[in-house]
């Protein structure tokens, strides 16, 4: 997923789209507070590792939104994020193919870990995001909060 330097009227009215959802649930909207990495790119960043085999726009997507998920996971309490991390493993796998839910498990604690390696100043979570534009023009808004 490429960003583009110039923003079009229809990335803008995308990111105009979240902002309004946001404020109609009663949330308080910055728009990319001065001094704050831009939770879009933290995420695109973050999720590098499951981009690099990505083909198509729905395979970008998919990998987004899973390292949306590890990533707020990861910010759980320890005792917690053990059994939700077994949730989601649940949910990703066969109950019966052991592999599926050892890969699951890699995958999910591998993100954990480069968050922690990686990113371990950013507390924040993401509370919504979206996708606009196609083809390398696909663009990712995210509205996040303080932890």
């Amino acid at each position: 997923m490429k960003r583009k330097k110039q923003r079009s009227k229809k990335k803008n009215t995308a990111q105009a789209k979240l902002i309004k959802k946001m404020r109609a649930s009663g949330k308080k909207v910055a728009v990319n507070p001065k001094g704050i990495e831009r939770m879009s790119e933290v995420i695109e960043n973050f999720a590098e590792p499951l981009l690099a085999d990505c083909r198509s726009d729905d395979d970008i997507k998919k990998a987004i939104q899973f390292a949306v998920i590890v990533w707020n996971l990861s910010m759980l309490p320890k005792d917690q994020q053990d059994k939700k991390i077994q949730e989601l493993v649940d949910t990703l796998s066969t109950p019966s193919n052991t592999d599926q839910s050892n890969q699951a498990k890699l995958y999910i604690n591998s993100l954990i870990t480069r968050k922690k390696e990686m990113f371990p100043h950013i507390q924040r979570t993401v509370i919504d995001y979206q996708f606009s534009g196609a083809g390398s023009n696909l663009r990712l808004d995210i509205a996040s909060k303080d932890r």
